[in-house]
């Protein structure tokens, strides 16, 4: 993990930087751990995430850090990441259709 953060996307990170993140997993899986670990990562490094969430997750997530976040649907904790993967897709396409309109 230390050796993640000098190299890789995590070294991007800095004060400036705004960056989507994905935290959607039940609490106590391994997947919620890796998801909160890379959090606390981005807020060490000054970063400004904005994180999608499900009510499940919103509650723990916004008790530690007052963060921008978007609630995604909940779903099986399997296919939770599957299906805001959609939203981050949508997203891209119009962001890039409006940049290009630009």
């Amino acid at each position: 993990v230390s050796t993640q953060s000098t190299w890789g996307p995590l070294a991007l990170v800095d004060g400036d930087a705004v960056m989507v993140m994905l935290c959607v997993s039940e609490a106590l899986t391994p997947l919620a751990v890796k998801e909160r670990d890379g959090l606390e990562m981005v807020l060490t490094r000054s970063g400004r995430p904005i994180v999608l969430v499900n009510h499940r997750t919103e509650a723990g997530i916004l008790a530690r850090h007052p963060l921008t976040t978007i609630a995604v649907p909940a779903a099986v904790d399997c296919l939770g990441p599957v299906v805001t993967m959609i939203f981050f897709d949508a997203l891209s396409h119009h962001l890039l259709a409006a940049q290009q309109m630009a």
